[in-house]
């Protein structure tokens, strides 16, 4: 389903996100990001197949630490050291700063093993070849692996999920643990080479597996704004109230009402065939339309959670005190929705990034002159 059918995944995570969304923020990461980079950019080996059976029987939580502390969405720029030992055929992981720490990956939960993906810088014979994915055991049966440092970060109202600074201190993995993909190879005496040349064509390949994230967190959003309004248009059949020359009439029938509560419907609707459009044009782009597939998914990922706050926020109110019971959803979503929304970082870089690509018109082509466009809508 993540490599062949991922409309079929994200309908799955949808659905868990109406019911918890911290259940489906688990699952997304671990099939989406972990579970995916290893299908992506693993080479099929013995090793890299029983991590992956690890993780579809759940012994294991997979999760996936990119971003650090002083550094945020600059992750061409991360701290965080992978150094290749020859003598040894191992990966050695270290964070040399504060603020390289792995800032905020679910990792802190007692009694949990966890599998990471860890993003970090590849140093081999003193030349950096740029930022990398490693699998890692951050925990197991018996507590944080030996040189691995989680600190647990504080609640977040109404998301529990188990966010931690993340560091390394010379903790060893084996050489297959490096995910290079089919474009990269380290051989055993270190010698490194790629049929891609530069380090960010190399990073934006080995970050890939983020865009189905991001689909799956669009889809959540588009489920939770029509669960939304179907919730705020029941309660408008079942909330009775008084009209002229009637005793007794529900509030949908109010103009007003109506107005709010079809427009959410409208709004979710909207969202949903956006999503699905981009799940059509991700799974059918090439490697090459990597700047297309960010701009399809990034700009999916920021419109939608930003609708179905507001769909979220108008549902609410127009369902009175009853929108504030936890059984009803309606403040349960409000308090998840920002959780989605800062998502993947600072919705306004990427736009801005966006914005940067249609100008230069990198996976972009400008819209056909006014003129043809008029005669085509004629």
């Amino acid at each position: 389903d993540i490599e062949q059918r991922p409309a079929r995944l994200a309908s799955v995570l949808e659905l868990v996100a109406t019911i918890d969304g911290t259940l489906f923020t688990v699952m997304s990461i671990h099939y989406c990001l972990c579970a995916g980079s290893l299908l992506r950019h693993g080479d099929g080996s013995k090793e890299i197949e029983d991590y992956l059976d690890e993780l579809d029987r759940l012994d294991t939580i997979g999760t996936y630490l990119v971003t650090e502390l002083g550094y945020g969405k600059n992750v061409v720029s991360l701290k965080t050291r992978a150094d290749y030992d020859p003598q040894t055929r191992e990966i050695v992981l270290s964070t040399p700063s504060a603020d390289a720490r792995k800032f905020m990956p679910n990792t802190g939960l007692a009694g949990v093993p966890k599998l990471g993906v860890v993003m970090a810088r590849l140093f081999v014979k003193g030349n950096d070849h740029g930022v990398c994915p490693i699998i890692v055991r951050l925990r197991d049966a018996s507590g944080v692996r030996p040189g691995v440092s989680i600190a647990p970060l504080g609640d977040k109202p109404g998301y529990a999920l188990d966010n931690a600074m993340t560091g390394f201190d010379g903790v060893r993995v084996p050489k297959h643990c490096l995910l290079l993909g089919k474009h990269s190879k380290l051989e055993d005496d270190g010698t490194f080479t790629s049929d891609i040349a530069s380090r960010r064509e190399r990073f934006l390949l080995a970050i890939e597996q983020v865009q189905l994230g991001r689909l799956c967190l669009s889809a959540a959003s588009a489920t939770v704004a029509a669960a939304s309004a179907f919730i705020a248009i029941q309660y408008g059949t079942q909330r009775r109230t008084f009209a002229p020359g009637h005793r007794e009439v529900p509030i949908l029938d109010y103009r007003n009402h109506q107005r709010d509560v079809l427009s959410a419907l409208a709004s979710a609707y909207a969202s949903r065939a956006m999503v699905n459009y981009a799940l059509d044009e991700y799974r059918s782009a090439s490697e090459q339309q990597h700047d297309y597939v960010f701009r399809i998914t990034s700009a999916t990922k920021i419109h939608v959670p930003y609708s179905t706050e507001r769909t979220i926020r108008l549902c609410r109110e127009r369902c009175g005190a009853a929108g504030l019971f936890e059984e009803n959803r309606l403040s349960l979503f409000a308090a998840q929705s920002p959780g989605i929304v800062t998502a993947e970082g600072n919705n306004q870089i990427a736009l801005i990034k966006i914005a940067r690509q249609m100008l230069l018109r990198q996976g972009y082509k400008p819209l056909t002159q006014a003129r043809e466009l008029s005669g085509t809508m004629q």
